[in-house]
């Protein structure tokens, strides 16, 4: 079955909430960029990340950005 094609801002969002929900652990950008067929740049992808803090914050949810000890950054619930 093949994979459905991605239009609209909202059905990334929609791949990186299911990402972000079902994360064991915080997610580096570089794995959330695997996630698309579609080569995103970082800034592309930080702006998704960033309308998605943006809609969560009115649930109740909060999408944290986080450093590691190298300096990586991590996106976290």
């Amino acid at each position: 079955m093949p994979t459905p094609t991605l239009y609209t801002p909202e059905d990334y969002k929609r791949v990186l909430e299911a990402a972000l929900l079902t994360a064991a652990e915080p997610l580096p950008l570089s794995e959330l960029k695997r996630l698309f067929d579609d080569n995103f740049d970082d800034d592309t992808l930080r702006t998704l990340l960033a309308d998605l803090r943006s809609d969560w914050s009115q649930r109740g949810i909060e999408l944290a950005q986080l450093a590691d000890r190298l300096g990586y950054t991590r996106y976290w619930l």
